[in-house]
């Protein structure tokens, strides 16, 4: 337990603005994925069999205004981890590593593995009713779990993954060429990113060389927090243009969607399409700027279990929301009031899952369990 003392040395040590991103950014990961349905159900998505909504402008702004939140994860965890000498030492940094990021993303796989299977069985039996379940269909969230996407957003963990293991590399090359050289050479990969990596297609998220194209973003973190003096007009500022850019977008999109045309590689709203690298550069300094007194510090302690979990609760929100239990996806018939509702539940049981699972010590369960005989330090 820890003391009062010891509790606001670390909400004065941790940078507000920071932490408010953070939570901001999970909820923004929330509305793409609660939007994406409704956008889903307008463009004829079979999944989305039965859903009908008409608000296509609305949903597409929920949608668009929220892309920023992938770039800025990737940015915030280049902007801590880069500026830490000791992530340097190859066996430090890997070791901390393996104890809290992967070891928890491995439990949540399997665990999405699993659920992925019993949607399956549920999906065939409860609603198709086929004569005969094919074992082939067992074997596609196994695959995709090999490709780094067990399910649909956690293709961002083991993409952050392979960043990890640039990341002492960076800080050691950071300190051979000296911060000027390290700032051109990432804002050299962000902008090649930006005109090469853009539509790729992508054969496993872990893989290093698709990595390779959010080390621009990951390096630029570290140097827009190194640089940024707190001016909160300026931040505010910067901000606005950023929600601007992704308002630009949001039209560009909209009219991809009334013309019929795919969601494809080269999205407007892909992380590495241009405009969203200018919106999110503009949204990620901007907070960087502000200085903020109010510590957000344990929410967003939250946010990494909050990620892992809501898609699995937004899931079961979708298949408990019908005729037979309560219709959230037809609350007033407005996009405009089931978006937020639909987002603002799931956020809360995400928090309220994360709150349990810190307070359980589940991570510090499995590291006894895992690292018992090896006794790592």
């Amino acid at each position: 337990m820890k003391n009062v003392n010891q509790t606001v040395n670390e909400s004065v040590s941790r940078e507000s603005n920071f932490d408010l991103l953070r939570i901001i950014c999970a909820f923004a990961v929330v509305v793409i994925h609660v939007s994406a349905q409704f956008i889903g159900a307008m463009a004829g998505n079979p999944q989305y069999v039965g859903m009908e909504f008409h608000d296509v402008f609305n949903s597409t702004l929920w949608n668009v205004l929220s892309r920023f939140a992938v770039p800025c994860f990737v940015m915030l965890s280049g902007a801590f981890i880069l500026a830490n000498d000791k992530n340097a030492d190859f066996c430090f940094f890997y070791k901390k590593s393996l104890r809290k990021f992967f070891l928890p993303l491995l439990l949540f796989s399997f665990l999405y593995y699993l659920y992925s299977n019993i949607l399956i069985v549920g999906g065939h039996f409860l609603i198709q009713k086929p004569d005969v379940l094919s074992l082939g269909v067992f074997f596609e969230p196994l695959l995709n779990w090999f490709k780094g996407a067990p399910f649909y957003h956690l293709w961002y963990m083991y993409m952050l993954v392979g960043l990890y293991l640039f990341a002492p590399v960076l800080i050691l090359l950071k300190h051979q060429i000296g911060d000027k050289s390290f700032e051109r050479i990432a804002w050299g990969l962000l902008i090649l990113s930006g005109m090469f990596a853009w539509g790729r297609d992508v054969v496993a998220y872990w893989n290093p060389g698709y990595c390779f194209n959010y080390l621009g973003y990951f390096m630029v973190g570290y140097v827009l927090r190194k640089k940024a003096k707190q001016n909160n007009f300026q931040g505010l500022l910067y901000i606005l243009l950023g929600v601007c850019v992704e308002c630009l977008i949001a039209f560009l999109r909209f009219e991809e969607i009334t013309c019929g045309v795919e969601e494809g590689s080269r999205s407007w709203i892909d992380p590495l399409s241009p405009l969203i690298i200018l919106a999110s550069i503009f949204i990620f300094f901007g907070f960087a700027l502000l200085k903020i007194r109010r510590s957000f510090a344990f929410l967003s302690g939250l946010t990494f279990v909050i990620y892992l979990v809501h898609a699995g609760i937004l899931q079961v929100i979708q298949i408990l929301s019908g005729e037979h239990f309560f219709n959230l996806y037809d609350v007033t018939g407005e996009t405009r009031f089931s978006i937020p509702i639909i987002c603002m539940l799931t956020f809360t049981l995400s928090v309220l899952f994360a709150y349990f699972y810190e307070k359980l010590n589940i991570n510090k369960r499995m590291e006894s369990i895992v690292f018992q005989r090896n006794k790592l330090p």
